[in-house]
């Protein structure tokens, strides 16, 4: 099993936030996928960094996907930026829910509102806590 069909893309924007959008199916492992690197630049171009992580028609998101969220946002949380995760289906809202993901890591149901709590600070718009 591997990553099939995926496509990776960013945003950059004025307020110094950087949206980066994942389409497709994720069989196993989203560190495998183009993401990894998208992501490291950005987290290295940005001071403190500021990135939204869209899983917008991502069909599957595994463990070892989980893990790399999980790691990927303690090192922005390190370096003093912003983590925001959204735009999930229902499939994965389903497990990030079981999980306890949610309360993790902060998930927001569209990008606008995700990239809006990144810029204020305020986080009353988390699916969970």
């Amino acid at each position: 099993m591997g990553v099939k069909s995926v496509s990776v893309t960013s945003s950059i924007y004025d307020d110094g936030s950087a949206v980066v959008r994942v389409r497709g199916e994720i069989v196993t492992n989203l560190k495998a996928t183009e993401i990894v690197r998208v992501v490291d630049v950005l987290m290295e171009d940005q001071s403190p960094p500021k990135i939204v992580i869209s899983l917008d028609d991502l069909n599957y998101v595994d463990s070892y996907s989980f893990n790399w969220i999980l790691s990927i946002y303690r090192e922005i949380q390190d370096r003093g930026g912003l983590l925001a995760i959204c735009d999930l289906n229902n499939d994965i809202l389903e497990l990030f829910q079981m999980t306890n993901f949610l309360k993790a890591v902060p998930v927001y149901a569209t990008e606008e509102e995700a990239r809006n709590a990144l810029k204020s600070g305020d986080e009353s718009g988390r699916i969970a806590r």
